[in-house]
């Protein structure tokens, strides 16, 4: 039963990647990229596995990926939003990554930046979620602006993105949770990646420096309800699978 589960796990993972290759529709190809990537993670499965070449050999390939934090209006961010702040950290922390910021200058006009460190696969999934799920925070943020008849301000909706985090957090943490219990090589497997990349950390960047923490204003009521509309994105949206016969879904 066990190879056959493997059996196909493998074959959702190469019609995934045939669908990221070949589809019309980019939004889908890379969504279906993204959840193959992530069935490898989860699964301990290699691409050699998968196109049938391994060898029983494994390189470790930790890679970085350097990006630019934008505002809401698509320009570079001088000055980096805390709910962006969060929801990098959360998605490193859930893909096995590490991630590095460097805060902007604003009299420089030098851009706020940051970087997934991990394992190829495993950036390639931070960097997708990062990607899907700050749109559909800022479409789900402006969906309610435009149901409010008074005016609010800043405060009220950094706060209201800040508790949709905090739930998208939760749900990505919850899920490497059940994915560490399912077994000790599946605990050892997430302990291992994380050793992989703070010793590569230490050999090429030395000893790293907290930054400042926030001090923004918080209003409680919006968190709250940042809280229970975060409920409403769906972290893995667009592609679907069968029942592995468990009683768990493949993707999700």
């Amino acid at each position: 039963m066990a190879n056959e589960i493997k059996d196909s796990l493998i074959e959702t993972i190469r019609a995934l990647k045939e669908m990221s290759e070949t589809s019309a529709n980019e939004h889908e190809a890379i969504a279906a990229a993204a959840c193959a990537q992530r069935l490898l993670l989860l699964h301990n499965l290699k691409w050699d596995e998968v196109e049938g070449s391994s060898d029983g050999s494994e390189e470790i390939v930790v890679s970085e990926e350097t990006y630019t934090f934008l505002t809401d209006k698509g320009k570079e961010a001088l000055k980096v939003s805390p709910w962006r702040v969060a929801l990098s950290r959360a998605i490193a922390k859930a893909c096995l990554c590490r991630l590095l910021l460097y805060r902007g200058r604003r009299y420089s006009k030098v851009p706020c930046r940051f970087t997934f460190v991990g394992r190829v696969d495993n950036v390639k999934v931070a960097v997708y979620l990062m990607s899907y799920l700050q749109r559909e925070i800022m479409q789900l943020t402006a969906s309610k602006r435009r149901e409010e008849a008074g005016y609010r301000g800043m405060t009220y909706w950094n706060s209201y993105q800040l508790g949709i985090v905090a739930t998208l957090g939760a749900k990505l943490e919850s899920e490497m949770d059940a994915f560490k219990g399912q077994s000790s090589q599946t605990m050892a497997l997430v302990s291992n990646r994380r050793t992989e990349v703070s010793n590569y950390i230490k050999q090429h960047y030395g000893k790293l420096t907290r930054g400042p923490q926030s001090h923004s204003q918080m209003d409680d009521g919006a968190f709250n309800r940042g809280l229970k509309d975060g409920h409403d994105i769906q972290i893995h949206r667009g592609i679907s699978g069968e029942s592995n016969g468990a009683g768990q879904r493949l993707i999700r």
